[in-house]
C-alpha cells in the first residue's frame, strides 16, 4: 500500500461512520483473538492425540497385538481398568455440569 496514494485518516473516518470498531495497528491483539489461537492449538493437539491413539489401535489390531495381550493378561484386569476409566469420565461430566457459571 502506497501511503502517498491512500489517506488513512479518510479510511478510518469512513469505517467509523459505519459504526464499526477499527483498532489501531499498534494496539496489542485482543483477548478474543488470543483465545481463538489457544483454542485452535488445543483442537489441533486433541485431534493429533485422537489420531495417534486410533492409529495405534488399527495397527495393533492388524498386527494381532490384541490377541497376544488377551492371552497374557487376565480379563479381570481389563474389566477393572474399563470400570475405573468409565467412572472417572462419568464423575467428571457430573462435576463439570454442576459447576456454577
Amino acid at each position: 500500500m502506497d501511503s502517498g496514494q491512500v489517506n488513512l485518516s479518510a479510511v478510518r473516518s469512513a469505517v467509523a461512520a459505519l459504526d464499526t470498531v477499527y483498532p489501531k495497528s499498534d494496539s496489542p491483539p485482543s483477548a478474543a483473538y488470543i483465545d481463538r489461537r489457544v483454542n485452535r492449538k488445543l483442537t489441533i493437539l486433541l485431534a493429533g492425540i485422537f489420531m495417534g491413539v486410533l492409529g495405534i489401535i488399527v495397527v495393533g489390531e492388524w498386527m494381532g497385538m490384541f490377541e497376544i495381550l488377551n492371552a497374557r493378561i487376565p480379563p479381570l484386569v481389563f474389566d477393572r481398568a474399563g470400570a475405573i476409566a468409565g467412572a472417572g469420565a462419568v464423575s467428571g461430566f457430573f462435576i463439570m455440569s454442576s459447576a456454577p457459571r
